[in-house]
């Protein structure tokens, strides 16, 4: 009844005639219950439960009939996931659905502020009055209005009740919050807290922060408005935490949902043709490119690869429809361990799996020659995206070199975020090795970055590339690759040191 009590308040907060457009006209509440004139507390019907099969991961919420929204960092795993809906209803049974695919942005492994995912149904949810999806206001004005909110509500679990329960909580300043955690809250993450102390009250990460609002003159809705970030298991409900702001990432949740509503860009792994890949991938002598398909001068028109195995994820690059180049370092030996997913699209889970994997056969623990090549046992095609170049003859390699390098960065723009490049300049060996108080070898490159940058965008696996005119067209080169970051400088391995290598691994295992 406090609950209840608490939900009908915070209602008049909101009673300003809401005029916006939704992701899912049927949402925030029962198909039988939108009027004000049968008003109740609400059961949470777009609450979902994300598992593994054997053990509940977290939790999300349900925003179409065929996407569930929750924490990236707990849906980026590999192996088969299923989403249990109408967990909220205690007299019926709940529905359980396979999870066909997973997408998440580039960036969300930067930072918990963005930290969210979407998974995708394997089919169509039915609504009914225990089941329909959350509200999310396409207009960003409206999301806008968290800033005046001072309550919430969210699911949460009790000892003493099976099922999850709705409980209010405060948002906090962030000043009090940074007294509770690790790091700065920014103005685009939100802080909250039930100001009740309970010892047996947990909540999920990815759960819905939501807030009721009157839409019209009589339909009662519930929006939300963040998503709490990942943790390490349940947390307390009376714990500062951060959400995920809903506003910062409307734009992107929007774009996937309507991207499969038109066509499915999920990556298709194609029948091997041994023509085609000899016409595709160049001959040392013959071409400048190792894969002359490889046009585009920008991060966002390349094959990117998240590469998952046993404790393990890491990033990579195609550089053929079927090699990918990567770290050395913590990389399974074992091919049938390891899978390669595309991050940013609609990919199926463990679509590709790992053929062969290769070290470079000088690397060691401590960084030296810090890359390996996985061959993946089917051709990947992905549409507009392509693998990034690289270049063979060692005078074009000195010729591309002559301008700096660039590496990528972040950025949150209105609607969405942007990959920018910047110009960064090589650092003298010799500073970072003072710096760093190791050795920079010959074949590895250092940058001086800001401090605020390492910590946000040095991630292993990223690139640091070149700019190259090539047939009257702008080509992005794959200069370097990073290994790790310390102190305020980023360590690349030089991968045009290992350019002959890495053609006699690729043109070799084509028997070319």
């Amino acid at each position: 009844m406090q609950t209840l009590f608490a939900w009908l308040l915070m209602l008049t907060v909101l009673q300003s005639h809401v005029n916006s457009k939704f992701l899912d006209d049927y949402c925030g509440a029962p198909i039988s219950n939108q009027s004000i004139t049968k008003l109740r507390q609400p059961q949470a019907g777009w609450l979902a439960h994300i598992s593994n099969g054997t053990h509940v991961l977290c939790s999300g919420s349900l925003i179409s009939k065929q996407f569930v929204l929750s924490a990236a960092q707990c849906i980026d795993v590999h192996g088969k996931l299923f989403v249990q809906l109408g967990v909220s209803n205690a007299t019926k049974s709940p529905h359980w659905y396979t999870v066909s695919n997973v997408v998440i942005p580039s960036h969300s492994g930067k930072r918990l502020q963005r930290d969210i995912g979407l998974l995708k149904l394997s089919q169509s949810v039915d609504y009914n009055d225990f089941v329909y999806p959350i509200c999310i206001a396409l207009n960003t004005n409206t999301l806008d209005m968290v800033k005046i909110l001072q309550n919430f509500t969210t699911s949460a679990w009790l000892s003493k009740n099976k099922n999850p329960q709705t409980i209010v909580l405060s948002q906090l300043s962030r000043d009090r919050c940074k007294l509770n955690l690790s790091g700065n809250v920014t103005p685009k993450e939100i802080c909250a807290a039930s100001l009740q102390r309970n010892n047996s009250c947990f909540i999920d990460s990815g759960s819905a922060l939501t807030q009721p609002i009157i839409q019209g003159s009589n339909i009662v809705r519930e929006m939300l408005f963040g998503i709490r970030g990942y943790v390490n298991g349940r947390s307390w409900c009376s714990e500062p935490a951060i959400y995920i702001d809903v506003a910062e990432c409307v734009g992107w949740i929007e774009t996937v949902v309507q991207q499969y509503d038109g066509t499915d860009s999920r990556a298709v792994a194609t029948p091997e043709v041994n023509q085609h890949l000899k016409h595709s991938l160049s001959r040392m002598g013959k071409n400048i490119l190792l894969f002359k398909n490889c046009r585009g001068n920008s991060l966002q028109s390349k094959l990117r690869a998240r590469i998952y195995g046993p404790n393990y994820i890491g990033q990579g690059w195609f550089i053929t429809h079927r090699f990918v180049i990567t770290n050395a370092k913590d990389l399974p030996e074992s091919a049938e361990s390891l899978y390669v997913g595309l991050p940013g699209t609609l990919r199926s889970y463990d679509e590709f799996s790992v053929q062969s994997v290769f070290k470079h056969p000088e690397f060691s623990e401590d960084y030296k020659n810090d890359i390996a090549l996985l061959r993946v046992h089917q051709r990947v095609a992905m549409g507009h995206l392509r693998p990034i170049c690289m270049l063979l003859k060692e005078n074009q390699q000195e010729l591309a070199k002559s301008s700096p390098p660039i590496s990528f960065d972040y950025v949150q723009t209105a609607n969405r975020i942007q990959v920018v490049r910047k110009i960064d300049a090589l650092a003298d060996p010799r500073i970072c090795t003072n710096r760093l108080l190791k050795t920079i070898e010959p074949n590895q490159l250092c940058v001086v970055v800001p401090p605020e940058t390492v910590q946000k965008n040095a991630t292993r696996g990223g690139i640091l590339g070149l700019r190259m005119m090539y047939s009257g067209k702008e080509w992005l080169i794959l200069f370097g690759i990073s290994s790790y970051s310390h102190n305020d400088i980023e360590v690349f391995t030089n991968v045009m040191e290992h350019t002959q290598w890495i053609a006699n691994v690729v043109n070799s295992d084509f028997r070319l």
